[in-house]
């Protein structure tokens, strides 16, 4: 039977029991029967519509082998095969508080990024802020991506200090990350499926990497130094080599589930090659927005290239990526790292945007 849906379900199915009545009997639109029969048609159309969703449901990925499990079903789920989705990490960071004269800033004081949809922190300690800056920990309210602003962006504080102090960030903030997605959770439980796990092999290596919240992939070596080794490297959500936090996170979990006489491990973050990108530039609008724009674009393709068997950042590609950005209309002395040729990703490393440099030819 097809439960595919479609408006034209439920007047097909009347005239199905229609045409399946005693033909001695007046069937025609306003009839007993006709009146009779309608809402059993709607019915049946519900009934069909309930079929559909449990078909839909009862498989992790569709036709197209994308996820169709969604929610607390997909929760439950990979539940039976010992799997949790992964939860979200709070971003850190450090805020330099000055103030006219010595005033107390009690932990627990708000902070906020004003041009970062009010991204706020707090601090996690008790300081004097003084004339010259004190420097305190701060960690932020809501777990997230959101979290990781950039350096200088923390200039905003809440309760009855505002106008008394003033704060900064002088670095970034970092390690916040989102809960994991429906899409990343089916993911790991088909790569789950498909590369079974046993005796401490090389799954099961990977398996206990990429369970650590904040830990999006990981390429596991083994034998990378000799009989009795095995190496593991990872990337984090923001698509960066882990915090060393993270990385013993994960050194300590493989350490609780691998055989008393597993091989000696070594695990450690995913080697970053900076791509920095320049070019004098021809526009027809804001060379900012256009630089904001580009970056944007280019970083998911840095994230698309092959983490776990090295890959190729081609030139080509990033100067089309350039040439697509809207108000670009041509460009000159285009350069990555200073030079013109392809850049080679080794399998273990990423491609990490440094500096993009757009001058705007006049």
């Amino acid at each position: 039977m097809n439960y595919e849906m479609n408006d034209e379900l439920s007047a097909q199915i009347l005239t199905n029991l229609l045409d399946n009545t005693d033909p001695t009997i007046d069937v025609r639109e306003g009839s007993p029967m006709y009146t009779l029969q309608a809402p059993v048609a709607d019915e049946f159309s519900n009934l069909y519509a309930e079929f559909q969703a449990v078909r839909d449901e009862t498989f992790i990925i569709d036709e197209a082998g994308e996820i169709s499990m969604f929610g607390n079903r997909l929760d439950k789920w990979v539940a039976m095969f010992g799997m949790v989705r992964k939860s979200g990490g709070k971003s850190t960071g450090i805020v330099k508080i000055t103030a006219d004269e010595d005033t107390l800033v009690p932990s627990g004081t708000e902070l906020y990024a004003p041009a970062t949809f009010n991204v706020s922190f707090i601090t996690i300690q008790d300081v004097i802020a003084t004339v010259s800056g004190t420097d305190v920990a701060v960690v932020a309210v809501f777990e997230g991506a959101d979290g990781n602003v950039s350096s200088n962006s923390i200039s905003g504080v809440v309760g009855n200090l505002e106008g008394i102090i003033s704060v900064t960030n002088p670095i970034e903030t970092v390690n916040g990350f989102d809960e994991e997605s429906d899409e990343e959770l089916g993911s790991r439980y088909i790569n789950y499926m498909r590369r079974p796990a046993a005796s401490g092999n090389a799954n099961d290596y990977y398996q206990w990497a990429t369970s650590i919240a904040g830990i999006q992939d990981a390429l596991v070596i083994p034998v990378w130094n000799g009989p009795g080794t095995v190496k593991v490297k990872l990337l984090n959500s923001e698509h960066r080599a882990p915090s060393q936090l993270k990385i013993q996170e994960v050194v300590d979990y493989i350490e609780l589930n691998r055989p008393i006489d597993a091989n000696a491990i070594t695990v450690e973050g995913a080697d970053e090659i900076l791509i920095n990108v320049s070019a004098d530039v021809t526009v027809t609008s804001d060379i900012q927005a256009i630089t904001d724009d580009f970056k944007l674009v280019l970083t998911q393709h840095l994230n698309e290239l092959d983490f776990g068997k090295g890959d190729l950042l081609r030139v080509t590609r990033v100067q089309n990526i350039l040439l697509d950005t809207e108000g670009v209309t041509d460009f000159t002395n285009f350069a990555i790292n200073t030079g013109t040729s392809n850049v080679s990703i080794p399998t273990g490393a990423i491609a990490v945007l440094g500096t993009v440099t757009l001058n705007e030819v006049v």
